[in-house]
């Protein structure tokens, strides 16, 4: 019953974040499994936590704009350039470079609350979105700091003392395995990345699980068996607070605490079940944000299903166990790998089975070491380098596919089978269990094949930042138009090829570059040198380009030089009568040259040029072309105003929608 307390306690909390279809499947199955075990009257409990759940997710957190304004609080996580401070209900983003705050240090400051506002391109990390899912919705610009109780374990400064005693390759390691900060500019993570197991390349119950169980076994050899378990939860209750916020380490800490406290004072009360789901119900408690993380989600799911494949497989011994169980775990992260940068590697499983036990060797000495004094760095250098010199050799195996994240309909189906086989787990249904982990290795194979591709087309608008870059998918064959770039960052590497991978491109057929640009064509050089591409197109004399039997047609067609805005590509093109209309940066003149020329401007979707500046989207033009949608490619918060209040208001006037890639990110239009 514990356990359905608290499934419907997240599902409440969550509820507002899911699709339409989530919701009234998921909805389905759990009122049919709760009606069915506990019938209608205390079916009546769950809902009732399940809208006590839905009613806190709509606490409004928010904090309007002001000035002089002084809060006290704690410091929830810090790192090098900022910390998130916690103020009552409300969270705050505090900016500071070099940052020297401790977690768990409580402050007092005096500045400024702002709205958070940060960009970010597709495939890259969201900042905000992360912000967001711990609660935080707002930024302190600070003025004045005082630091009434600093955190007296000086976490920062022994991290960094303990650091110094290794090399390049310990420390990428160390600060990974044992503090959760991947160096993303090191070749590690996009090795781990490659080989489809980035979630083994940072802190992990399974490490953390691996260390408690060394250190009660040597405290065995001194003390009795209940001393040696209550010493070793204090030594990972400093552990917790040296590396706070790491969410792996205290959920382990509050597990075992609450096995120990079951077994030893309440006789085994409860279950594993239960103490897991309220352990759980514990930490939504006192942040329901929680729920939103990927940390508290794949960390309890992993539990509970190990718990439950326990009781399935406890007649398993050897290698058949461990196989099971590693097949598992790799299966539950496997959507999530998927969805990260548009490759999974084939052999993911088997590379799970062996860096798992390496980097747990690596984390139980880096874990004792941290807590003692590195008596032996060189063991951890050592085991480091050889780590990140296997991940570089399987890496450099060609064993990937590019695959999409999971639509909606396959992550319910795929929640689905994880139900079944918990449930058939649960009930000792052998049968059904076997079926429901066929059917999870099924669908992903499924999804594996890359068949979409040449069945469908599609018309993507990437979400490139203060730039344009449109992809179009055309049975089997794709175009991409115009690259985007930013000077401080890699369009290509970062956006546009984790892009490709996820939509099942291996190679460009053809790349178009409407005009030179720097936010049209910074990322060509980087996309080239580093993914297939096949023509590049830069003249007027390759127009009209077949597309395996899509045309597309440049309808501005001038003799300007290259460079400049009106000069512009002018692409027009039809996907099942769907008429599309891309402006790349041409002005007003150039639209009223095209209004003159008589030419059928007449289009469904309308990418506006110059990302919506007011020299372009003219009045006369807009109404000529009478769009059902228009699409605004450009950056949030950019430098030029884009798009100005000026086009909008037309846009208003003719009534006609708009959608842009800073407020939405991709905006893509699918055809079957």
């Amino acid at each position: 019953m514990i356990f359905w307390l608290f499934i419907s306690l997240l599902y409440g909390l969550i509820f507002t974040e899911m699709s339409l279809s989530f919701k009234i499947v998921i909805s389905i199955i759990l009122l049919i499994v709760l009606i069915k075990k506990f019938k209608i009257k205390r079916s009546l409990l769950f809902i009732g936590i399940f809208s006590i759940g839905l009613g806190v997710s709509f606490i409004p957190l928010k904090v309007e704009e002001k000035e002089n304004e002084i809060i006290y609080g704690v410091v929830l996580e810090s790192e090098t350039n900022y910390y998130l401070v916690k103020s009552g209900i409300h969270a705050y983003y505090v900016y500071e470079e070099n940052n020297e705050v401790d977690a768990l240090s409580f402050l007092k400051l005096k500045g400024k609350v702002t709205e958070l506002s940060f960009n970010s391109i597709e495939s890259q990390f969201d900042f905000e979105n992360y912000l967001n899912q711990k609660g935080v919705y707002s930024e302190f610009e600070v003025e004045e700091k005082e630091i009434i109780i600093p955190n007296i374990l000086h976490p920062k400064e022994k991290m960094n003392e303990f650091l110094k005693h290794f090399d390049e390759d310990g420390k990428v390691m160390l600060n990974a395995l044992l503090f959760s900060k991947r160096d993303y500019e090191h070749a590690s993570t996009s090795n781990f990345t490659s080989l489809s197991i980035v979630h083994l390349f940072s802190i992990s119950g399974i490490y953390v699980y691996l260390a408690i169980s060394f250190l009660n076994y040597i405290l065995t050899m001194f003390f009795k068996e209940r001393r040696a378990n209550l010493i070793s939860l204090m030594i990972l209750g400093v552990f917790s607070v040296l590396t706070f916020p790491s969410f792996s380490v205290i959920r382990i800490l509050c597990i075992k605490s609450f096995e120990h406290f079951n077994h030893y004072r309440l006789n085994d009360k409860f279950s594993k079940t239960e103490i897991l789901s309220l352990c759980a119900i514990g930490f939504l408690l006192i942040d329901y944000h929680l729920a939103y993380q990927l940390s508290f989600q794949f960390g309890f799911i992993a539990s509970f299903l190990i718990n439950f494949l326990n009781l399935k497989i406890r007649e398993t011994r050897g290698i058949k166990r461990k196989l099971l169980f590693a097949f598992t775990l790799a299966f539950i992260f496997l959507p999530f790998n998927m969805s990260q940068n548009g490759e999974f590697n084939i052999l993911f499983a088997l590379f799970q089975l062996i860096f798992t036990p390496i980097n747990g060797i690596i984390f139980v000495s880096g874990f004792i070491f941290y807590l003692t004094y590195p008596l032996f760095p060189f063991f951890i250098n050592y085991l480091s380098s050889f780590v990140i010199g296997l991940s570089s050799y399987f890496a450099s195996i060609p064993l990937s596919v590019h695959v999409p994240g999971f639509i909606d309909f396959e992550l319910i189906i795929y929640l689905l089978c994880f139900v079944i086989l918990i449930y058939s787990a649960e009930i000792k249904y052998h049968k059904l269990f076997r079926w429901a982990y066929v059917g999870i290795v099924a669908l992903n194979v499924i999804h594996l094949i890359p068949v979409s591709n040449y069945f469908t087309s599609s018309v993507h608008f990437i979400n490139v930042g203060q730039g344009d870059s449109t992809l179009i998918m055309h049975r089997g064959e794709s175009c991409l138009i115009d690259t985007g770039g930013i000077f401080n960052v890699d369009v290509a590497s970062e956006a546009l090829i984790p892009y490709l991978k996820k939509q099942r491109i291996y190679k460009l057929d053809y790349l178009i570059i409407t005009h030179e640009d720097f936010d049209h064509d910074g990322a060509k050089d980087s996309l080239i040198k580093n993914f297939p591409v096949g023509e590049i197109i830069e003249n007027q004399s390759n127009f009209p380009l077949n597309l395996n039997g899509l045309v597309l047609e440049n309808l501005n067609y001038t003799n300007l030089d290259r460079g400049e805005n009106d000069a512009s590509f002018v692409i027009k093109f039809t996907i099942d009568e769907t008429k599309f209309l891309l402006m790349g940066d041409a002005s007003s003149e150039v639209e009223a040259r095209l209004i003159s020329s008589g030419i059928s401007l007449d289009t469904d979707i309308l990418k506006l040029g110059h990302h919506g500046s007011k020299t372009s989207s003219s009045y006369e033009f807009l109404k000529v072309c009478n769009p059902d949608e228009v699409i605004i490619s450009a950056g949030k918060n950019n430098r030029y105003g884009h798009p100005s209040f000026d086009t909008l208001s037309r846009l208003e006037r003719l009534d006609i929608s708009y959608r842009a890639t800073y407020l939405e990110g991709t905006i893509t239009y699918r055809f079957i």
